[in-house]
């Protein structure tokens, strides 16, 4: 049984040792390197990179990685927020909607909320659209008094 690894060690060597039976698939793996100019260090160097990816390195905790939370909004991250906008197609072909994705920070919907009456309607209008995507007690007072 071999000894597992060290990261101690005083040497940087990986050592391959083929479970019994597989000695077959690491004299083809020599053999397709040597063929096609490739070095096998540079190879096996290859996939350690991507398993040190793989297990978030460095560092980080391979437990909880950040992937795990692509559906919540991380605290200190912008908000994001999409918004379709209506133009005037250049050549005369009636009008091309494009969406936008937007990133809306606390601080920036606090100086909304401060300079929300001088805003013209259009601008208003805008905000709105993007506001009602938001979920935060800033957009949400913005919103309330835009109904009153």
């Amino acid at each position: 049984m071999p000894r597992p690894p060290s990261p101690e060690s005083k040497t940087n060597r990986l050592v391959l040792a083929p479970k019994p039976g597989e000695e077959a698939k690491v004299n083809a793996f020599k053999e397709i390197c040597s063929r096609d100019g490739y070095r096998i260090s540079d190879e096996l160097l290859k996939l350690v990179e991507r398993w040190l990816r793989e297990h978030n390195w460095p560092p980080g905790n391979p437990q909880l990685p950040l992937t795990k939370f692509s559906g919540d909004r991380i605290p200190g991250t912008p908000f994001k927020a999409q918004i379709t906008i209506t133009r005037k197609d250049p050549l005369g072909r009636g009008h091309v909607e494009e969406t936008k994705s937007i990133q809306v920070s606390e601080r920036e919907l606090q100086q909304l909320l401060v300079q929300w009456q001088g805003l013209s309607e259009r601008g208003k209008r805008i905000w709105v659209r993007i506001l009602k995507q938001v979920d935060h007690p800033i957009a949400r007072k913005i919103l309330e008094e835009m109904k009153s």
